[in-house]
């Protein structure tokens, strides 16, 4: 396990996730495409952070985001 992060408002993330048992789940197509499209755009929102950018491979995801009010985790 990690070391937990120092919250810092207006800070920039890089992170990652991957899914469940490392499965390779999300296929290069159209439907993945916005499904993944949908869910970023929704817990930004949520967490008011900004998606600078989000790459999506067969088993996890990274993502860059500006978290100007230390939300990161609800947005995770």
């Amino acid at each position: 396990m990690t070391l937990p992060r120092f919250l810092k408002v207006g800070k920039t993330w890089f992170v990652t996730r991957r899914c469940i048992f490392r499965k390779f789940l999300l296929r290069p197509d159209r439907e993945t495409t916005r499904l993944l499209d949908y869910a970023i755009g929704h817990a930004a929102k949520k967490a008011r952070v900004r998606v600078i950018a989000a790459v999506a491979l067969s088993n996890h995801v990274h993502f860059v985001i500006h978290d100007p009010c230390a939300n990161m985790p609800v947005f995770m």
